[in-house]
């Protein structure tokens, strides 16, 4: 079992916790300050934002750098921020979306002066939206075909380095 399996099993036992929770949101944590938000789920509530709570250390309460095509029911995102004073992280859409509203796209965010919650974390949205969990950036293995070059060079380089001493 993979350890985004066990983060999605872990948040899908809280998410029944909270009332008109439909909403689940996966940050995939680039670096500290780096992230790729997405999510899955429809709208049960009618505001023009998600709210996650405990998603990042105290903010400042400034506009996060953000590009993506995130959209909630076809809303588009018009900002995000660290909440001031609060470790609590915002997105804020173009208008309110229509009850049963679905998620679709993806938002990448870098923050100003905060970080994101560790790997591992969990928590819940304001005003019952749902959950959310903080994932890890999935790291590729590198393919044979491309460290082979690599092992021969290096081989090479102790056959020379052995044939100049020789001489």
């Amino acid at each position: 079992m993979t350890l985004k399996s066990l983060l999605l099993a872990a948040t899908l036992m809280v998410a029944p916790l909270c009332a008109n929770a439909s909403v689940m949101m996966y940050i995939e944590r680039v670096s500290d300050s780096v992230a790729k938000i997405s999510g899955t789920g429809t709208s049960e509530s009618l505001k023009s934002f998600l709210r996650f709570y405990d998603a990042t250390s105290n903010g400042n309460g400034s506009n996060e750098l953000i590009s993506g095509d995130l959209t909630f029911g076809g809303l588009s995102v018009t900002s995000a921020s660290a909440e001031s004073t609060t470790t609590n992280f915002r997105i804020n859409f173009t208008g309110i979306p229509t009850l049963g509203s679905g998620l679709l796209g993806a938002l990448m965010v870098t923050l100003n002066a905060e970080t994101w919650a560790p790997v591992g974390s969990t928590g819940l949205m304001g005003n019952g939206q749902g959950s959310w969990s903080m994932v890890a950036t999935p790291v590729s293995a590198v393919p044979l075909p491309a460290g082979l070059p690599l092992l021969v060079a290096g081989l090479g380089a102790f056959g020379l380095i052995r044939k100049r001493r020789a001489a």
